[in-house]
């Protein structure tokens, strides 16, 4: 029922700014014609002019996309439902949450008038996306996890967009909802995969000296790919960063392949993976860019803020990997133990917001 109220609040708060967006794009361009507000914002982009009230719309736009897609600090209902069924739960994240992205992708072009909806987009996204990234780990529930991992990938969509990567964020919106529909649909045998998977001695933990190395390897490998389909790497400093993501997630196989005794035949079928996969992520990118055409606009923005936050981002992401490839083997100490008990409960933002919203007063349900 608290879940319930938090996100009936937050979806009419949607909707009362969705409403206004409209309002105040109707009067700026004098129509409210998706196509004809495409054309007219494209004009205005290309003469530099941005008519009165469209930033503000634009700023209104973007928060309605962060309450549509559970974003901090609006996200937690989104974990307090996982009581529901499974194919339920698999239909909201891979489809409803998918709509503030689908919304900010489909007026990318006014979004490209207003610099202020952007950097927000990228705050919010962001900060969701890593935040939530860290909360996930800590879960014992598989559901739960699940919907952290789903607030989390909502984050990226929308910092891609913050970024004007639309067609990295479509083509993302579009695997994480066969992904997320997979997940949730196939978390009852999560726990005896697991099981059936699990080897003599367990996981083995990459100590730091092999995360270098693993980190080194994979921005030579994503270097390599990069220049391979065409410099597609060094094309502006979002790019840059979107390439810098790609190499330290790649860290984590090599992570993996080089920890322990180096063996030639594991790391070749690591950087094998690697290629391949640094090798998909730019076909997959290019290849959406020609099937999406002139549906969303390619325009990466790189302003000296824009590129500022980025590239906190980036740092703030190999920080977060980097704790999640070593949490096993440095969990040990008092502290630690007590900062993982406080990050498992989401540093408390939920149940803050609970009382915010008077989740405290809610009537208990009769039985």
């Amino acid at each position: 029922m608290i879940a319930a109220r938090k996100k009936f609040i937050f979806a009419r708060l949607g909707d009362a700014a969705l409403i206004a967006a409209a309002v105040l794009l109707a009067r700026a361009f004098g129509t409210a014609d998706l196509g004809e507000l495409k054309l007219l914002a494209v004009q205005a982009l290309d003469a530099g002019s941005v008519p009165g009230g469209v930033s503000a719309a634009a700023v209104l736009v973007a928060l309605t996309a962060a309450l549509k897609s559970a974003q901090f600090p609006t996200h937690g209902w989104l974990a307090e439902v996982m009581e529901t069924p499974t194919p339920v739960s698999a239909l909201l994240h891979a489809g409803i949450l998918n709509g503030g992205v689908f919304l900010i992708a489909r007026l990318g072009e006014v979004m490209l008038l207003s610099p202020t909806a952007l950097h927000l987009l990228i705050v919010i996204g962001g900060f969701t996306a890593v935040f939530a990234s860290v909360v996930m780990i800590t879960q014992t529930s598989v559901k739960v996890s699940l919907a952290y991992s789903s607030a989390a990938h909502m984050g990226f969509m929308l910092l891609l967009c913050g970024l004007g990567a639309y067609p990295v964020a479509i083509l993302h919106l579009v695997a994480h909802s066969f992904y997320k529909a997979h997940a949730f649909l196939s978390s009852g045998s999560v726990v005896e995969t697991a099981r059936s998977s699990r080897v003599p001695g367990g996981k083995t933990v990459p100590t730091a000296a092999s995360l270098l190395v693993g980190l080194a390897l994979s921005v030579l490998t994503v270097w390599a790919v990069g220049t391979l389909v065409g410099g597609a790497l060094v094309k502006s400093p979002v790019s840059l960063g979107l390439a810098a993501m790609l190499a330290i997630a790649i860290t984590q196989l090599y992570g993996q392949g080089v920890s322990g005794r180096l063996d030639g035949g594991v790391l070749a079928r690591t950087t094998f993976a690697a290629a391949t996969v640094s090798l998909s992520f730019y076909a997959l990118e290019i290849g959406a860019t020609w099937v999406l055409g002139d549906a969303v606009p390619v325009a990466i923005t790189t302003d000296v803020l824009t590129v500022g936050l980025m590239s906190a981002v980036v740092l703030i992401f190999a920080l977060v990997t980097s704790v999640q490839l070593l949490l096993p083997g440095i969990a040990t100490s008092p502290a630690l133990a007590t900062l993982y008990v406080h990050v498992r409960n989401g540093f408390y933002a939920n149940a803050r917001l609970d009382r915010l919203v008077g989740a405290l007063r809610a009537p208990l349900a009769r039985l």
